[in-house]
């Protein structure tokens, strides 16, 4: 999977990102080569993510359970 237009970030588990905030929808990559993508996902939270000094902690805390998402592997 080629990272075009994804964001990368210092993350134990996590890759690289991309956000579309016209239908809210956020795509992770995972360094296991799996991605998800979340949906419902405000623009508020999103770069609540960006800036979190613990990204893999914020994805379980406040993402992960919190909007619908389908798994891509």
């Amino acid at each position: 999977m080629g990272l075009q237009g994804w964001k990368q970030i210092s993350s134990q588990y996590l890759r690289a990102v991309r956000y579309n905030a016209i239908k809210q929808e956020l795509e992770m990559s995972f360094k296991d080569g799996g991605y998800e993508t979340y949906f419902g996902v405000p623009p508020n939270t999103f770069e609540s993510f960006i800036t979190a000094a613990n990204k893999d902690q914020y994805h379980q805390n406040h993402i992960l359970k919190h909007y619908p998402a389908m798994a891509h592997r």
